[in-house]
């Protein structure tokens, strides 16, 4: 049992790369989540290109996109 005032839920999210022309890259985001396939280095299947966040797949959280992009900079 929960009991507030106030409550948030998210259901269903994905990553809204739908509207980047990511196709037109030669980057194929995962029709169910929307998100990039990228490597233990975030990089994708495209030279220079990096995706970090939501755009590199689940657990969609703050805290690691955030730890995801200061690496992609990091490693660009």
């Amino acid at each position: 049992t929960y009991s507030a005032e106030r409550a948030f839920v998210a259901i269903g999210r994905r990553a809204d790369t739908a509207r980047l022309g990511l196709e037109e890259l030669g980057l194929a985001p995962d029709p169910r989540t929307g998100a990039l396939q990228v490597d233990a280095q975030l990089r994708t299947g495209v030279d220079g290109i990096y995706a970090c966040g939501d755009a590199a797949g689940p657990p969609f959280l703050q805290s690691k996109a955030i730890a995801e992009g200061w690496r992609a900079g990091r490693l660009a």
